[in-house]
């Protein structure tokens, strides 16, 4: 039978009289202390706005997803162990209190313990900042520490420890062996590492304190751990009364708490199971069956069509390639392939630089917002209020809506497009000025609005120039200099550079540009003045370190360039699929941010998944290097089990090869008439060959009468055909977008 309270207050006051004869009250007071420490010999951020909520991100995780776990097993096993030594239980049990009184005064103690060493933690992170402070007046000026915020994340982070609490201390009381308490504890912990990113991950207890550090797991690891935590303790109540009363009937809640244990533990270890495994057998492992796995975005079915990294390589003609992935919120591995410039011996290593192409342009948003961060900018006032050497036309487009810095950075302020093939180290390269006023020695026309801003989106380089403008106007410094001050360099991005030309000493070691066919561009590389459009040299380890910092920002912890609150905005969708200067994906909510790249000689991609923690960068020195890039990042989707990239099945069918004489010919796409596009006929079926795709033609495979695909592409192809004569166009689908090649020519069905 359940005692009234007054028993419960006997055994409560007893148990903290106990504290004093037990390790547990120094446990929960020395344990913070390995936080504290390693708070203070963590690099504080740069940034005093990110300076308190920095330290405080890193001190609570450290405790929550370590610390106080080990901390509550430590201390539950210690105030158990009393009663399990000398049959003090049999002492207890011959006075008028029952065994769960002993237990639920227990946990009291126990979760009092851990508010204590929570509050411990909060404490040393006051003190540490402090003493960095004065160690470093720069940081004065980051203010008085925000007390709410502090108190308000130990509660949330206390409060989701019940459960945990509840258990450990059943455990400990049930079984006498001070071993088995310990080892379910470390189990737990240490399961709980490897299962943090799986979804299972959010219902274990051991991870519990750490999830309600995130802001989308929070709600339920507050629910599951306050209100399971009173329940998994009410359920060890009816267990020991019954214990107690000797009543058969009673082992059915202690059935019920040893399920609840065990499902707990095993939802740890099925969550941590791939995690484990990956982890066990090694990084090598897994590199191998990426360089391996290469595949189409399209599989036809009945056929294999897996090819190595160097098979493909050579199939797309790109010379040089490096990669970085993403697991887990970190660099997993860094790899660089084949050689700087065909027909040269010098290899390509993870820290060769590429060019970026249109990847500088979410670089450059996360440098403008660091401006805005600091007061510097505005997202929303008229730009031309911050602007002096240049400003944007007024025009009927800016009579009721002015051009604003969200709207450049989004795409959404009404800009030209403005693509640009680059300068040729011959060439003069123009200054921002002559680029924006389209003045020799630029090659393209002046950058104007073409619709009032807000209208229908659109994306343009040329709103990224008038930014580029904007940053050197607003902080009286040359773009390189800015970007190297605000992102390059408090993202330890060593190999990443915005100067144009190339900084001097960087020549011998750049990846060199490559044409369609392959062969090294005359020049080397293209120039490029729109700096802060598609002028960044850069690695994929430093894209990656890039990508990894703005995830963690986004997350809640206090990243090195943008604060929380700052990458929410940038990774916000804005106009478009668009945010600040990132592409988002995701209809209710963010699930990946990613960009890719094209300068002449050059393709590159990034993309960062943001539930899982992964993602990756590749880059490539040849303009056919989109093809292979995409082939690697499908490889490593599916070694790293992403929930995007996934290869679609497609079946061809049956049909009569006398049709395809209706449509070989030659065609020409409308937007870009000397782009040639030719199908022929060879052993009885139709090809397809066009520069883009390479010197070889490519089999198309029938999905109808006139309707076709091609292993190397998702897209698919029809032909418009008139009566019996031959195809007057030729159509392209491709993820939404269409393009039209009408005939050259009349044409003759032979």
């Amino acid at each position: 039978m359940i005692s009234h309270p007054p028993a419960v207050a006997r055994a409560l006051h007893a148990e903290c009289l106990k504290l004093k004869g037990t390790l547990a009250l120094r446990a929960a007071l020395m344990a913070p202390l390995l936080v504290g420490l390693l708070v203070a010999a963590e690099r504080p951020p740069e940034a005093p706005a990110q300076f308190w909520g920095s330290l405080l991100k890193l001190a609570m995780t450290a405790w929550a997803i370590f610390m106080l776990p080990l901390t509550i097993t430590l201390e539950s096993a210690l105030l158990a162990g009393v009663e399990h030594s000398n049959h003090t239980w049999k002492h207890v049990l011959a006075l008028p209190l029952p065994r769960h009184a002993v237990y639920v005064a227990k946990i009291v103690v126990v979760a009092m313990l851990a508010a204590l060493g929570t509050l411990v933690v909060i404490a040393l992170v006051l003190i540490v900042g402090y003493v960095l402070m004065l160690l470093r007046p720069g940081l004065a000026s980051a203010g008085a520490p925000p007390w709410r915020s502090m108190l308000l994340l130990g509660a949330k982070l206390w409060l989701a420890s019940w459960l945990l609490v509840a258990l450990q201390s059943w455990v400990s009381l049930r079984w006498p062996s001070f071993t088995v308490a310990i080892g379910v504890g470390i189990a737990g912990t240490f399961v709980a590492l490897f299962a943090s990113r799986a979804a299972v991950g959010m219902y274990v207890p051991w991870l519990l304190p750490m999830n309600s550090l995130s802001p989308d797991r929070l709600p339920l690891a507050l629910w599951l751990g306050g209100a399971g935590g009173v329940v998994a303790a009410a359920l060890a109540c009816l267990e020991l009364s019954g214990r107690d009363e000797g009543d058969p009937a009673w082992p059915r809640p202690r059935a019920v708490a040893v399920a609840l244990i065990a499902a707990s533990l095993f939802a740890g270890i099925t969550a941590a199971a791939p995690t484990l495994q990956r982890t066990l057998e090694g990084a090598e492992a897994r590199i191998r069956r990426v360089e391996s796995g290469l595949t189409p975005s399209l599989n036809v079915k009945g056929e294999a069509t897996t090819h190595t990294l160097a098979e493909r390589m050579a199939f797309y003609q790109v010379p040089g390639m490096s990669i970085a992935v993403i697991d887990d919120g970190k660099i997993a591995w860094a790899r660089a392939y084949g050689v700087i410039e065909a027909g040269t011996a010098v290899p390509v290593v993870p820290d060769t630089p590429f060019q970026a192409a249109s990847i500088s342009k979410p670089v450059t948003a996360i440098g403008a917002l660091s401006a805005v961060q600091r007061g510097e900018l505005s997202l929303d006032e008229d730009v031309n209020l911050r602007l002096r050497a240049w400003r944007v036309p007024e025009s009927e487009h800016t009579s009721t809506t002015k051009v604003t810095l969200r709207g450049l950075l989004s795409h959404d302020a009404g800009v030209v497009e403005h693509r640009t093939s680059g300068y040729a180290p011959s060439e003069p390269i123009p200054t921002t000025l002559q680029v924006l006023d389209g003045l020799p020695p630029s090659k393209d026309p002046p950058i104007t609005l073409e619709r009032a801003p807000g209208g229908k989106w659109g994306y343009s380089g040329g709103g990224y120039v008038i930014v580029q403008q904007l940053l050197e106007d607003a902080l009286g410094k040359p773009f390189p200099e800015i970007m190297r001050e605000t992102v390059l360099e408090p993202l330890e991005m060593a190999n990443s550079s915005f100067e144009q030309p190339l900084r001097i000493g960087w020549e011998s070691r750049a990846a060199r540009g490559h044409a369609q066919d392959g062969t090294p561009l005359a020049e080397r590389w293209r120039r490029h003045p729109e700096m802060a459009a598609a002028g960044l040299w850069t690695t994929p380890r430093d894209l990656a370190s890039l990508a990894i910092d703005l995830w963690r920002a986004w997350r809640g912890e206090s990243g090195r360039a943008l604060t929380p609150e700052m990458a929410r905005r940038m990774l916000t969708r804005e106009a478009g699929s668009f945010g600040l200067g990132m592409m988002v994906s995701g209809k209710d909510r963010l699930v990946a941010f990613a960009h890719e790249g094209a300068n002449v000689g050059y393709r590159c991609s990034m993309i960062m998944n943001v539930e899982t923690g992964r993602g990756a960068v590749v880059m490539t020195n040849a303009d056919r290097g989109g093809g292979l890039m995409r082939e690697v990042m499908r490889s490593i989707a599916r070694e790293y089990d992403w929930p995007t990239f996934k290869v679609v099945e497609r079946e061809p069918v049956r049909v009569d090869p006398a049709l395809f004489a209706r449509y070989t010919g030659r065609y020409a796409p409308t937007h870009a008439p000397e782009a040639t596009i030719t199908v022929t006929t060879r052993d009885g079926r139709l090809h397809l060959q066009t520069a883009s795709m390479g010197p070889s033609p490519i089999e198309m495979l029938p999905l109808g009468e006139n309707l076709f695909f091609v292993r190397e592409d998702e897209g698919e192809i029809t032909f418009r055909v008139e009566a019996d004569g031959p195809a007057s166009a030729l159509i392209c689908a491709y993820q939404g977008e269409t393009l039209v090649a009408e005939r050259i020519g009349k044409g003759k069905v032979p």
